[in-house]
């Protein structure tokens, strides 16, 4: 064989090699475009979904400061309390909303849950939702579950009712679904 044949032979091969290499890179490249552009659509649906529901809290918001009457003055004190937690919820108006389902927020924010707290809200509600006593790694990963937890905690709004301090009794009105964990001076006294 001719040694300009040979040495062609062999850059050929080194290129065929770095195109093959090149290849896989690009392929890579585009799993991981593709990766980041599902992660970035779940993020887009999780703004989406705290941007509604930041909406309807600024809403809230806006119809208590202005239905709030100008003469009452209210002073935030934290006294004595030391072991406040969990409110008691007492409801006096339920009203369900409808919230797309999203089976990964859901999963996250369960690892943000006080579960036993949770658990003893849907009971003092009265919600007809049964919940198991502890959630294990497979039922966290049940879509039944799943389901459950997101209308639990995302499609049940409390419009009126009360939030009580199982220490010292105090109540805190929730009213347009919003809770107003702020005392009178009087009461503080």
């Amino acid at each position: 064989m001719n040694p300009l044949e040979s040495k062609n032979d062999s850059h050929t091969e080194q290129l065929s090699a770095k195109v093959s290499r090149l290849k896989n890179i690009a392929i890579d490249i585009d799993n991981e475009t593709k990766e980041h552009n599902r992660f970035l659509q779940a993020m887009r649906f999780d703004f989406d979904t705290a941007r509604s529901f930041l909406g309807g809290s600024s809403r809230h918001l806006g119809n208590v400061m202005s239905s709030g009457k100008g003469d009452r003055r209210f002073m935030c004190y934290v006294i004595g309390v030391t072991n406040g937690f969990p409110l008691k919820i007492n409801a006096m108006k339920i009203e369900n909303v409808s919230v797309d389902y999203n089976r990964d927020f859901i999963t996250r924010i369960l690892q943000h849950i006080e579960y036993d707290a949770l658990r003893g809200a849907v009971i003092d509600l009265g919600l007809n939702e049964l919940l198991p006593k502890t959630i294990s790694e497979t039922i966290q990963q049940d879509d039944k579950f799943l389901r459950k937890m997101h209308k639990i905690l995302l499609e049940y709004e409390i419009e009126e009712g009360e939030l009580i301090c199982s220490e010292t009794g105090r109540k805190f009105p929730i009213l347009k679904g919003i809770p107003n964990m702020l005392l009178q001076k009087v009461k503080v006294s």
